[in-house]
């Protein structure tokens, strides 16, 4: 009897799927994602050289500084930098590492934690851009690039209040040149470049180098350290070569068990595994525990759990190191590629500190010199926010207005090529 219903169970399924038993692997076959080894966030084999090297970092800021020792969100800047740039670091003057490190914690809560204030859910300018393309041209053809639903967002990748306006770009100038050795490949002509087109003008940055498609709840947990894209590689459209496929790792992101951003870092506890950083990050989402949780009642595990998503072409679950493509114009891919890269050094450093979990004002008051913050530069934040809401809909509509037109000037594109 059993076997009687399974068989006319599979000769249903296989009805509604092309007839023929032979086509349900096939299609599973098409469907099933490209998923690449995660390279771990703490670079273990690497580990001792460089916490030598962030010991040089910590005597170099003493001595300017001995009142700001190195806390956890500026450690995890310093520890996930290539290697060859934090040796540069290291023998840079005292002043320089002082106020490029300093500066971390209002990158982080200038880049990453103030989404979710600056991103309007009302605002999609889908209706927009949808009406003046055809769906082939229109930013990562008007899907989800990471699940493939329709109707996403269009999301900045470096935000779009850095310069919505020229005071706003005399600010994130000055930031950026700060961290700038931080937070960028030191000595690139390429991380240079883009660097000076994010702050060359107003809206600089709002083109489509600096676009993602992502749904809205994906947007929301992007900006809380939940995930990241690393990049990955970039190839020539065979079709058309003025266009590049870029390819980026989608990464579930590890849960600090503790929020430990701004709490002073121990370098000699970073030399034991079992007090070490990564003994807090036992939880990713995505994921749940990575090992079986003893905590009773675990907050963490709860959290975790409760964040996935889905392929729709497959209806798999999106796992951590899912390779996810878009289109960009050729002559843009080096922008694309280090903006991404930005995004990365800024959300491992979050998510891995911890500095996800806690508020702004803490991050941003950690990286000044006044007793309980930067009073002037939390003001300039708070009236930056407020300064967005009053610009409004004529903000978001140059928005728009710079997307339609490089989708206008790119309607001749053929399809995207795999």
């Amino acid at each position: 009897m059993v076997q009687q219903e399974l068989s006319s169970a599979f000769s249903a399924i296989t009805a509604e799927n092309g007839g023929h038993p032979s086509h349900l692997p096939l299609k599973s076959l098409d469907a099933r994602p490209q998923v690449k080894p995660v390279s771990d966030l703490l670079p273990v084999h690497e580990m001792n050289a460089r916490l030598d090297l962030i010991e040089v970092v910590q005597t170099n800021i003493a001595v300017l500084r001995p009142d700001r020792p190195l806390n956890h969100i500026q450690f995890c800047y310093l520890v996930g930098m290539p290697l060859g740039d934090l040796q540069a670091l290291a023998h840079l003057p005292s002043l320089l590492v002082v106020d490029a490190v300093h500066e971390l914690g209002k990158l982080t809560a200038y880049c990453n934690l103030q989404a979710d204030k600056y991103f309007d859910p009302s605002y999609t300018g889908t209706p927009s851009i949808r009406s003046q393309g055809s769906p082939r041209t229109e930013p990562d053809q008007h899907r989800c690039m990471v699940t493939g639903l329709a109707n996403p967002q269009a999301c900045h990748i470096v935000p779009f209040h850095w310069n919505q306006d020229q005071e706003h770009v005399e600010k994130t100038t000055k930031l950026l040149k700060t961290v700038q050795t931080v937070a960028f490949e030191h000595r690139t002509v390429n991380a240079s470049k883009t660097l000076m087109e994010i702050t060359k003008d107003a809206k600089s940055s709002d083109m489509p180098w600096n676009l993602l498609c992502l749904m809205p709840q994906l947007y929301t947990w992007w900006g809380k350290a939940y995930f990241g894209f690393k990049y990955h590689d970039a190839t020539l459209c065979k079709d058309d070569p003025s266009y590049s496929i870029i390819s980026l790792q989608f990464v579930w992101m590890p849960c600090n068990v503790k929020a430990l951003a701004t709490e002073q870092v121990d370098l000699a506890a970073q030399r034991n595994p079992l007090t070490a950083l990564g003994s807090y990050l036992s939880h990713r989402y995505g994921q749940g525990p990575l090992s079986a949780c003893t905590a009773r009642d675990c907050t963490k595990c709860r959290e975790t759990l409760g964040v996935k998503c889905h392929d729709i072409s497959s209806n798999r679950p999106i796992d951590s190191g899912t390779i996810v493509k878009v289109r960009r114009l050729t002559k843009h891919r080096v922008l694309f590629e280090h903006v991404i890269k930005l995004q990365w050094s800024v959300l491992c450093a979050a998510a891995m500190s911890g500095g996800a979990q806690i508020y702004d004002d803490e991050l941003l008051s950690d990286s000044e010199d006044y007793p309980c913050g930067s009073v002037p530069e939390q003001q300039d934040l708070e009236e930056s926010e407020e300064e967005l809401k009053e610009a409004g809909e004529n903000s978001r509509q140059a928005s728009i207005e710079k997307v339609e037109s490089w989708l206008q000037q790119s309607e001749s594109a053929d399809d995207m090529g795999t």
